[in-house]
């Protein structure tokens, strides 16, 4: 892993087929696991504050490590989402809206 804290940033459907949620065992860690992984590298908060959200019939669990100002850890669950760049409209924001937004907050050192 890195040297020092990340930010990360996942977005992945339950229903994805190339990288599934529940990983391969030996291959993939699970989506829950990788996140987990990342949000003790960066020694966040291990109480995660986990919001439901809905964007045209989709339903998105947003489980958040780390408050502003930290390498954060956002994991986006999709419920039912295959393997695709998903349509979706987050805090009135697109998916490129929203990835943008968060790594502005986040430099590749670390810090920010």
């Amino acid at each position: 892993p890195a040297s020092h804290p990340t930010g990360v940033a996942i977005f992945n459907g339950t229903q994805d087929a190339q990288r599934p949620y529940d990983g391969f065992p030996g291959w993939f860690l699970s989506v829950d696991d990788a996140a987990t992984f990342w949000a003790s590298h960066n020694q966040t908060a291990a109480s995660p504050q986990i919001d439901e959200l809905r964007d045209s019939g989709r339903v998105i669990e947003r489980t958040r490590y780390g408050s502003d100002g930290e390498a954060q850890v956002v994991k986006h669950k999709v419920m039912g989402g295959g393997h695709e760049w998903f349509d979706l409209n987050l805090d009135g924001a697109n998916l490129d809206e929203t990835i943008w937004s968060f790594f502005a907050q986040h430099d590749r050192d670390g810090g920010r």
